[in-house]
């Protein structure tokens, strides 16, 4: 059977390349379940009810096998499904009707019955001992043969061996057409690391079922291996069918392939994507080469990038020196600026003490010039009522001068005093005539000094508004100053980010400069150079894929006329089966169950032969076929 499929798939594979593409993969699944399909009804039709039997016999093998394999007993269960006398063939030591208590007899290997209605039952117990099968068991224990009695209960590292010959020539056609099965269960707390290769283990719960499958003829040998403590072992079951023995008809038509209609249109698909794949790899390719040859220029480009940000890192320092010496002089500005400021208050105090003493003066100059119009108009009058005074006469003054030359003394002293105050008063009209010029001119200087106050006092009073402003605005100025020192202490900081961020970006620029020019230009150049290949690749791929549909369109029609090969040869009809127990039989089927004795420990030995159970109902039987009954 295997090698059957493998010739199936040998026929239809295009290149084992392809099947690294995981869509093909997926789309050979439709090939592997026809193969299944095969594989399924070749191994486990066993499973097909009674009712599905064709022709009206059927034969069961019933076999137990001693510790080492041997043969100790052979009953074949016989079932009728048409007739009404039952007569059949066998050499039997004992013969049991199974359906009813009609009597049965056997003798010179011709058995009879009365059957009654439905499906009759009997079973036999053939004389002879031998097999289309030898089956040998060995089993070890820490590397040395052990003899059941040595193996019960025992523990350490367990090992089977089962080996499956070729039995009795006369029996070669089962031999050469039956598929076996077999398997046992392990109880997972006996049993730990169990190394079983080729096998099927499932483990439900605490128990680990194993089970080989062998094909149609040839010798095998199966090895199990596990760490063993207080050993006991259930039955070793070994069953044997054939799809012919079964008497089923494998009728194959299209619709028994349909899903090999997805597979023709998928290749036809891939087919195209693959074209496409093709034709996309090609413009990725010339891309590639464009992209190697602009590589260079964008490598060039690149460390004109990096020159220019080492330029700026220096720039960037000079910059950072001008902060620093525009912080340091604000810092010297602002201290001057502070005491011009404080001159500035106090100036601007002074000033207006200054002013209000103009307007001060002002006013006393004003006073003044008033008193001294009032002094010029009273030495008007003054001069006036002394100008009024009589002059003495020259006459009199010759006189009184004559008088006071004499000897008379009251005379001569009148005549001094005469002459004295006329003199006096010729004295005093001078002197007022010079006085009332003064006063007048003084009076007229006067009357310019208090116009002059007047202005001075009004030029100052524009003066002073300069000084306030000068003041207030070198108070805003101080406050300004004040205000940058903080922000040029920021300026600076923020300059200190400033530096280290040029200084990363620039040790980064650098880094990728190298990584541009030694690994992605030559990176890119190879990668163009590699991908050539990869797209030769993609053709290639596209002209096996091509190849592929055209085969795979090829192929329900090659599956169908293989199934159909295989149906021939495989599927005899029913003059075809033979009977195990007697060539003078007509069988429908012919099925084994061979079954090794159960390993106990000696505590708890139990009889387990088959003449001591109860007998079994066919449907019992059937299921014990497959290790599923369960003895009540």
């Amino acid at each position: 059977m295997k090698i059957w499929v493998k010739k199936i798939l040998a026929k239809t594979r295009v290149k084992k390349k392809l099947g690294s593409q995981t869509w093909v993969k997926k789309k050979r699944i439709a090939i592997k379940r026809v193969a299944a399909f095969l594989a399924v009804l070749e191994l486990f039709s066993l499973a097909i009810p009674q009712a599905a039997f064709a022709a009206e016999k059927s034969e069961t093998i019933y076999a137990n096998l001693g510790y080492n394999g041997e043969v100790t007993a052979i009953y074949a269960v016989n079932a009728f499904e048409e007739g009404e006398n039952i007569v059949d063939y066998g050499e039997y030591t004992e013969v049991k009707n199974l359906s009813n208590t009609a009597p049965i007899s056997s003798a010179g290997g011709k058995v009879t019955a009365q059957r009654a209605d439905g499906v009759f039952y009997y079973q036999g117990v053939l004389a002879s001992k031998t097999l289309p099968w030898n089956i040998e068991i060995e089993r070890r224990l820490n590397g040395k043969p052990v003899t059941e009695t040595e193996l019960a209960g025992a523990s350490g590292d367990f090992e089977l061996r089962i080996r499956i010959k070729e039995g009795d020539p006369k029996a070669k056609s089962f031999y050469d057409n039956y598929f076996l099965q077999i398997s046992l269960s392990l109880s997972k707390d006996i049993f730990t690391n169990i190394q079983a290769e080729g096998a099927s283990v499932n483990v439900v719960g605490k128990t680990a079922s194993i089970s080989w499958m062998q094909a149609m003829g040839g010798e095998s040998e199966y090895v199990l291996t596990a760490n063993a403590k207080g050993i006991e072992m259930s039955s070793i079951q070994i069953r044997a069918a054939s799809m012919g023995s079964l008497g089923l008809n494998l009728d194959i038509d299209g619709t028994e392939l349909g899903e090999m209609d997805e597979l023709v249109d998928g290749v036809a698909t891939l087919n195209e994507n693959t074209i496409k794949l093709a034709d996309g790899s090609k413009e990725f390719s010339d891309g590639l080469g464009e992209l190697s040859s602009k590589s260079g220029e964008f490598a060039d480009s690149m460390n004109t990038l990096y020159q220019s940000a080492k330029k700026l890192d220096s720039a960037s320092v000079a910059f950072g020196t001008g902060i620093s010496a525009t912080v340091a002089g604000v810092s010297t500005l602002r201290e001057g600026v502070t005491k011009l400021n404080d001159a500035a208050k106090l100036i601007s105090a002074g000033s207006s003490q200054y002013q209000e003493q103009l307007k001060a003066f002002a006013t006393g100059v004003q006073t003044l010039a008033q008193a001294s119009d009032s002094i010029s108009q009273g030495m008007d009058s003054f001069s006036q009522k002394v100008s009024a005074i009589p002059k003495p006469n020259d006459a009199l003054a010759a006189y009184a001068t004559n008088l006071a030359q004499g000897e008379d003394p009251t005379q001569k002293a009148l005549a001094m005093a005469f002459l004295e105050q006329s003199k006096a008063l010729a004295e005093i009209q001078g002197g007022l005539g010079q006085l009332n010029g003064s006063i007048s001119e003084f009076n007229t200087q006067m009357q310019v000094a208090s116009a002059s106050g007047e202005k001075i006092v009004a030029g100052y009073a524009s003066l002073d508004n300069p000084i306030q402003q000068l003041a207030a605005g070198l108070a805003q100025l101080s406050e300004s100053l004040e205000s940058f020192g903080s922000s040029g202490a920021t300026l600076e900081s923020s300059y200190g980010q400033l530096k280290s961020g040029i200084s990363a970006t620039i040790t980064a620029l650098g880094q990728i400069n190298t990584a541009v020019a030694d690994e992605l230009v030559p990176g890119i150049d190879t990668l163009a150079e590699a991908y050539e290949a990869i797209d030769e690749g993609c053709a290639k791929l596209s002209e096996a894929i091509e190849t592929l549909d055209e085969n795979v369109a090829k192929l329900p029609d090659e599956i169908q006329q293989k199934i159909q090969e295989f149906a021939d040869e495989h599927l005899p009809s029913n003059d075809g089966i033979v009977s195990f127990v007697s060539t003078k039989n007509e069988v429908s089927s012919v099925l084994f169950v061979l079954q090794t004795e159960e390993i106990i420990k000696p505590a708890t030995v139990k009889t387990t032969s088959t003449e001591e159970r109860t007998p079994q109902t066919f449907f019992e039987r059937f299921l014990n076929l497959f290790g599923l009954f369960k003895p009540q």
